[in-house]
Order: structure tokens, then sequence, then C-alpha cells
């Protein structure tokens, strides 16, 4: 594999592409504010006409995110699409497309606190849905798995709801893959920690969101179907973003500047991580910037 080149910039490889995917928490911003790059390139890319997408592996449904972008100064004149796992999973759960969706019912047992709610504290995620929450794994349907990260949780609790549903056999739907989160300086667990347990131990899983093929075709059908050798994602992930541009045949930017910074704070710690990984990006960068 072709050693992955060490960018100053955007600026350096903007010319050979037409569309852009990238990742929002850790390349855009921190959770609590854009980095210092990041609304200027999003600028210098819509000068240039690039096609841009959002694509966010968080529960919530894509307008309330942008809603949330909004208040940080990332306003919706910045990009031109935004996608996120909650937006697949509600329309898998919405119109039941495949045999595991409509295997799973509708009543649920909700794992994870993290959705935005109305002013009664109920989940905006299930406007719209035909669904019945239900207070234990033996009255459910199926789980749903929504630990997005944003706050701790209780992870004592999210972990004996896991293992509930694992003993009645319910199919999980994970809405969010990624592994963990930071939040400025703090990192935390979010539903794909879970998920993974679930798999590992003999339950079925449905992930909605990156690295799963599905939200990559999503996207790219949003973006006009462009050229592949056109695109390029950028993410702070491998098991995520670089992974789910490697099996969507499209090159990648990996911004070591999010989970992974620690790990790679020095060309020695990122040749030798990368060596242990299945998965390369074709580029490497250290912040989101032009």
């Amino acid at each position: 594999m072709k050693k992955p080149l060490l960018l100053g910039g955007l600026f350096e490889i903007a010319t050979h592409y037409d569309a852009f995917i990238l990742d929002v928490w850790g390349v855009l911003h921190n959770g609590i504010a854009p980095f210092s790059g990041t609304i200027p390139c999003l600028q210098s890319l819509k000068k240039a006409e690039k096609g841009i997408l959002l694509l966010s592996n968080t529960p919530d449904r894509s307008p309330l995110v942008a809603s949330h972008l909004s208040t940080m100064g990332i306003t919706p004149d910045l990009y031109d699409h935004i996608l996120t796992a909650g937006e697949s999973a509600w329309l898998g759960l919405k119109h039941r497309p495949d045999d595991f969706h409509r295997k799973c019912g509708n009543k649920c047992l909700f794992a994870g606190s993290d959705f935005m709610t109305d002013d009664k504290g109920i989940p905006l995620f299930i406007t719209g849905l035909d669904l019945d929450f239900v207070d234990s794994a033996a009255k459910a349907d199926f789980i749903l798995n929504a630990c997005g990260g944003t706050k701790k949780q209780d992870y004592e609790a999210m972990w004996n709801m896991v293992k509930e549903a694992l003993a009645y056999k319910l199919p999980m739907i994970c809405t969010n893959p990624d592994l963990v989160v930071n939040i400025g300086t703090r990192q935390y667990l979010c539903a794909g920690t879970f998920a993974k347990f679930y798999e590992e131990n003999g339950g079925e899983v449905l992930y909605h969101g990156k690295p799963h093929h599905p939200v990559y075709e999503m996207a790219w059908h949003i973006l006009g179907k462009p050229d592949k050798t056109r695109m390029i994602a950028i993410g702070d992930s491998l098991h995520t973003d670089i992974q789910g541009a490697n099996h969507f045949e499209i090159d990648s930017v990996f911004n070591f500047s999010g989970i992974h910074e620690e790990e790679l704070e020095t060309s020695e710690k990122r040749e030798a991580l990368l060596k242990t990984q299945t998965y390369y990006p074709t580029y490497l960068m250290k912040e989101f910037r032009i």
C-alpha cells in the first residue's frame, strides 16, 4: 500500500476533487466549537464550487444537526448537504426496506439518552415513526442503540440493558457505529462500543452510518452520483471514515487532530499505527484547513 502523503492543507489537492464528504465531530468541530480552520476552509471550497456533504454518525436526524451546527457558526451556506446515521436509521424504520427492519416490529427498547428531545423529554427522532417505547427487553421486539457520546452516560445501566436484550435475542439497530468520541479534552463511549460487544456475543446488529456501504451509497446519490475518482472523504477515525472510504473505493484524508491525536503526534507514531491497520488513507492532515 502506498504511503499516505502528509498535507499542509487542502489547497494541495482541492483541484483534483469535485465532491467532498466531510466528517463533522473531530473534523469540523470538537463538540464545543469549530476548529480554527473550519469556516475559512468551507468558504474556500464553496467558492471553488465543490460539492460538500457532511456525513455524521450522530444518532440525531439531519435537520436537528444542521440547526445545532448553526449555533456554532457552521451555517447551511457553508455546505450543500448533511446526512446522519440517525437520518439513515429513521428512513429504515419508516420504510422498512429489508427483512431486518421488518422483523424489528414496533415495540422498541431504547438504549441511550443522547437524542435531542422536545419540551416533554420525548426524543424528536421518533416523530413520524410507528414505534412504542417499552421499559424492558421482555416486552420489546428490538433494541434501538442510540448512545451518541454527546454526554456522559450511565454506562452501567447501558451495559445492563444491552446484556438483557442479548439474553432475549433481540435484533439491534445501531444508530451510531462510532466507538468513542472526543468532547473538548474528554472521551466518551458511543453506540458502536455496545454494538460491537453485542455482535461479538452472538447478537444480531444492523448498523446505520459509517463505515457501512449503504450510507455512502446514499451520500453519493445526494451529491448527484459524481465520478468516484473525483470524490474524497475526510475523517478522524480509521475504523469508520477511512474504512468506509476504502470500501466505497474513494480517496480519503485521515485527519489526526480527532480521536487518534495522542497516538499520532509524531511521524514515527503515525507510521507505526498505520502499519497495524488494514485500511489506509490516501492523505494525512493535522487539522481541517485550506
